[in-house]
């Protein structure tokens, strides 16, 4: 014969009551954001490249290749980046060339802190885009691409 005290015995989840909604309904659910898409590390290596270029000249084409064979397979915010490197290249080239064929006249070693300077400054920009996942607005600009 079963005890009787065991089967009137009931557990806590039984005594559970619904909660009771008192007041406003909730309010809805705001969308979230899409997430954007993360720029891949190979822009921000195309940079380090470019910054290390100026103590060793051999990796400034290895990133302006680099930037070349991956611009195809880019999503839209790296190939402004990829666009962005490679006209820095090929500016950087000119300046360059430029800046040589002042020195017979003194004035190009003047110049050369500047072209320095300016491409500290376009690849300090890229890299702050990149680590904020946004693509560059003005990619063929002689400036900074904002």
């Amino acid at each position: 014969m079963p005890n009787p005290r065991m089967s009137v015995r009931r557990t806590a989840l039984e005594f559970r009551q619904p909660p009771v909604r008192i007041g406003l309904p909730p309010l809805p659910a705001r969308p979230r954001p899409a997430p954007k898409a993360p720029v891949a590390a190979s822009v921000r290596t195309v940079y380090a490249l470019y910054l290390l270029g100026l103590l060793t000249f051999v990796t400034l084409p290895i990133g302006a290749l680099l930037a070349l064979g991956k611009r195809d397979r880019a999503t839209k915010a790296e190939g402004t980046h990829y666009d962005f490197q490679i006209a820095t290249f090929w500016k950087l080239f000119v300046l360059l060339g430029g800046c040589g064929v002042l020195t017979f006249a003194t004035v190009g070693w003047f110049l050369m802190p500047f072209v320095v300077v300016w491409l500290l400054v376009r690849c300090e920009r890229g890299l702050a885009l990149a680590r904020r996942n946004e693509s560059v607005p003005h990619p063929d600009g002689w400036g900074t691409g904002a």
